[in-house]
């Protein structure tokens, strides 16, 4: 896109940025921001009492942003950044105020999901869009009641089998089929019941396509030789589905269990590397089984909840030459929980944990590990204005040994304004790529990554205050300022033969990219949102808007790749209009980040970029069935988000969406 195009792309966000906030003070819808509950702070909580930045999308409004996936769907929302390396979901990174993608925890009905092998199967979630009931993102940190890896923020995906309140008795089938360009399939299909005592549900997505055909280039080195790179289509292959079973015998009991299945088949060339000989391709399969059974006192909720995810993953970095790696990981969580109001003024939540992950691969060898934690934490309310929540955990892991993180949330409501504070430690444990890559190699080559089993958990404290100012019940301003201090983050450091205690497949003259405990990194920014929900008549206006700055400095001036690619500027927005006749639908987002270039590749990973998506659709039967069209990056920008993985320009599609 030309810098025409950006400013123009610029100016248009920010008129709406504007012209959100001149709605604020007229908004006449009834419905009240803050009676929103909060569920994934253990102890349920209205927006205000959080005393953090936190952001609730229902299914009806995830409905009306035109995303293709969840990870494209989660770009959206305000301070979220998913660096992807496809289109449609095949894989993506998610980051939170500038943490690095093994810094976000990802939960699916509270048990978390985060893969063993690598955060970069974070995104990989077995769920389908018509199986969500809401997804609720909470900004900073939440390790004193998550655990490890909750350090840059905690989205938690709640599917409508497992939310607290269910839809009345009935029955509904929803989904969508869509049909674009480079042989794009793309369809769903979500069906539940209810009755007084049992659900059932189920829901059925696959997106599949040839893939857009991506240039090959000529280059020519300073030697004077010249490198032909193959063109090559970035297909994707991706088949969800998921059944949930719920039985509510009486008042006081609700069991719950689900099991899904995720499929993943695509090109992977330079997702991880920009080395001239990559022609990767992954195929990745992830079982999710979960269960969950609570009691309902007079005063108090106990629950036991058990999941376990099965994830095989085969990669091929290039069929010229034997380069395959088969990787099994298993991640089984067990977690018992109860809940007590003991007063107006006082409720308190208490469990315990525990975790089992393990490995067997054919590069990092066979392993297990075994943790788990007890946590703590209450809601006090000492007056009707003023809530404090505070939490500590206690972790015990084989990596890392024994590790407390208390946090302290306050929040302190005046009028149509609340003000909000938290503070909070938290740690990240080095995952199994980290710790054993290229360990069962034989006689690596020199400039291979290499595992380090001897890493120490990233530790970091954070602070952030924050006001939210709602003018009418139906419209929310928020600005946040954050900060994080870490030390101990892991990155891969040039280092010889000489210098690593481990030798047994190194070549003596040559130097490896280890594992390492390097930088103490600072993080700071703020955060600025903006939503509207307007009735116009027999419509329905509705409108998200966020921007994030951030900048990360190190005394050592040890930047990594990880740490410091992140967006130093990210504004992000989507707007809908829902109308008896038609709905239309705009989401975009601009991006400013440090400029990087592969050479070897002839790939730039430009400073700054812009899209837009948009959607109409007309309805064919009144709020039952629509003719939709959809096109992703309308302006056909080229860009990336991981140096090397080249993002799809304009794509489009047309289908019908429908739900009865």
């Amino acid at each position: 896109m030309s810098h025409h195009s950006i400013s123009t792309v610029r100016i248009s966000m920010a008129a709406l940025l504007v012209a959100m906030l001149q709605q604020l003070a007229v908004s006449q819808q009834q419905m009240t921001v803050d009676t929103i509950l909060v569920t994934s702070t253990g102890l349920p909580q209205t927006l205000s009492q959080t005393g953090k930045s936190v952001t609730v999308l229902t299914a009806e409004d995830l409905a009306q942003i035109p995303a293709n996936s969840i990870d494209d769907l989660l770009k959206y929302i305000p301070g979220i950044e998913v660096q992807a390396r496809s289109a449609f979901g095949a894989q993506g990174d998610i980051s939170m105020r500038g943490s690095t993608f093994t810094q976000v925890l990802v939960l699916l009905d509270g048990m978390r999901i985060n893969d063993p092998l690598t955060a970069h199967f974070n995104s990989n979630l077995p769920v389908t869009m018509e199986e969500i009931s809401r997804i609720e993102v909470l900004r900073g940190p939440a390790a004193a009641l998550y655990g490890a890896d909750a350090v840059g923020g905690v989205i938690n995906i709640i599917t409508k089998g497992f939310a607290t309140q269910r839809n009345e008795s009935g029955q509904t089938i929803s989904g969508s089929y869509h049909l674009g360009e480079h042989r794009l399939r793309m369809g769903s299909l979500g069906f539940s019941k209810q009755t007084e005592k049992l659900y059932v549900g189920a829901g059925i997505a696959s997106s599949k396509s040839d893939g857009q055909l991506i240039g090959g280039k000529s280059i020519t080195g300073t030697d004077g030789n010249t490198t032909e790179l193959t063109p090559y289509r970035n297909y994707f292959d991706i088949q969800t589905v998921g059944l949930t079973l719920g039985y509510r015998p009486n008042t006081k009991w609700n069991i719950a269990v689900r099991s899904a299945h995720d499929q993943r088949d695509f090109d992977a060339r330079y997702y991880y590397t920009v080395s001239t000989f990559d022609k990767s391709n992954e195929q990745v399969n992830n079982w999710w089984h979960q269960a969950s059974i609570s009691h309902l006192g007079n005063k108090s909720v106990s629950s036991l909840q058990i999941a376990h995810k099965h994830t095989t993953d085969r990669f091929e970095f290039s069929p010229d030459f034997p380069s395959t790696n088969l990787h099994t990981t298993k991640l089984t969580n067990l977690q018992a929980t109860h809940r007590i109001n003991l007063s107006r003024q006082i409720d308190l939540m208490g469990g315990i944990q525990t975790l089992w992950k393990s490995i067997s691969s054919t590069d990092r060898g066979i392993h297990d590990d075994l943790s788990y934690g007890l946590f703590l934490t209450a809601l006090l309310q000492p007056t009707e204005a003023f809530s404090i929540t505070p939490s500590l955990r206690m972790d015990h892991d084989n990596v890392f040994g024994t590790e407390f993180t208390p946090q302290l949330n306050a929040s302190y409501l005046m009028g149509p304004w609340t003000f909000r504070t938290s503070v909070g430690r938290a740690i990240r444990a080095p995952d199994y790529t980290e710790r054993f890559v290229s360990f069962n190699l034989t006689d690596l080559t020199s400039g291979r990554n290499l595992g380090n089993p001897n890493l120490q958990a990233e530790r970091s404290w954070s602070q952030e205050i924050g006001v939210d100012w709602t003018p009418h019940p139906a419209a929310l301003v928020a600005f946040t300022f954050f900060r994080r201090q870490s030390k101990n983050l892991i990155d891969y450091s040039l280092t010889s033969y000489a210098e690593i205690p481990r030798k047994d497949n190194l070549l003596s003259d040559a130097s490896y990219f280890y594992a390492t405990n390097l930088a103490e990194v600072a993080s700071s920014g703020f955060e600025l949102q903006g939503m509207l929900t307007k009735n116009l008549g027999d419509s329905r206006l509705q409108g998200r808007l966020g921007y994030t700055y951030l900048n990360t400095s190190s005394d050592e001036e040890i930047i990594s790749v990880y740490t410091s690619n992140h967006a130093r500027h990210l504004l992000s927005f989507e707007a809908s209009l829902r109308h008896p006749a038609f709905h239309l639908a705009l989401s975009g987002l601009y991006k400013d980040r440090p400029e990087r270039e592969a050479t070897g590749i002839a790939s730039t990973l430009t400073q700054r970029y812009s899209i837009v998506n948009a959607e109409i659709g007309i309805f064919l039967i009144s709020n039952q069935l629509s003719l939709t069209l959809n096109s992703q990056n309308i302006f056909n920008t080229p860009y990336q988000d991981i140096l090397g993985a080249i993002i799809p320009g304009r794509w489009s599609r047309i289908g019908v969406k429908f739900r009865f």
